[in-house]
């Protein structure tokens, strides 16, 4: 992952219902992404050798998906 992608934190929405998560925890193994609405469902995010976890997805709906992130102990932390 590169600057660019790092300085993007958060949901990047691109269009089209594609939208790219973002997190820096560099301590954490493994991080997940829950969304909560318009449907429950979890995804694991994938980790990058600077610490960031990221993960796109195309079916996102501006507005309506309320997201957390879930931590490896099974935390869950807004953005």
């Amino acid at each position: 992952m590169n600057d660019t992608v790092s300085s993007r934190l958060g949901a990047d929405y691109a269009g089209n219902g594609v939208c790219t998560f973002t997190v820096w925890s560099p301590f954490s193994e493994t991080m997940k992404l829950r969304l909560v609405s318009p449907t429950e469902r979890i995804h694991e995010m994938q980790k990058s050798d600077n610490g960031y976890f990221t993960i796109t997805l195309s079916d996102i709906v501006p507005d309506q998906t309320h997201y957390f992130y879930v931590l490896p102990d099974g935390s869950s932390l807004p953005d």
